[in-house]
């Protein structure tokens, strides 16, 4: 990189925000826990999950262990920030063999397009039953 011109830096010591960049390297499942613990990621991926539970109740996998996908945290994960909580979460949610989203996001769009079809569709259409079993 470039050389600094500030007069502190004098043995080409990464400056206070080349440390703040290289520190700030925050994994997408970090994010994730902390839109999920504010309660700020759309309803559709969160719909009828349990929150507190999937990041409070076993968070380490202990009573339920992760998925075949699970590789575990390693030393540089754990160097970098990433805790094991982290990785346990990120099994359960973003792994190929867990539906959890997927599960959320179907119920969501379910409850939306039948609050939509009560908009759109008149009320004596609503009543019969192909209406009804869309």
């Amino acid at each position: 990189g470039m050389a600094s011109l500030s007069g502190n830096n004098i043995n080409n010591m990464p400056d206070n925000t080349e440390k703040e960049l290289e520190s700030n390297d925050v994994s997408e499942i970090a994010i994730i826990r902390e839109y999920l613990l504010a309660g700020r990621l759309h309803a559709a991926l969160t719909f009828g999950m349990d929150v507190p539970s999937l990041l409070f109740a076993d968070p380490l996998g202990k009573d339920c262990p992760p998925g075949p996908s699970h590789q575990g945290n390693d030393d540089w994960n754990r160097q970098k920030g990433h805790t094991d909580e982290d990785a346990i979460l990120e099994n359960r949610l973003l792994s190929p063999e867990s539906s959890l989203i997927a599960e959320c996001e179907l119920d969501y769009n379910r409850v939306l397009a039948s609050k939509v079809a009560k908009l759109v569709v008149s009320k004596n259409e609503i009543e019969s039953s192909v209406v009804r079993t869309m």
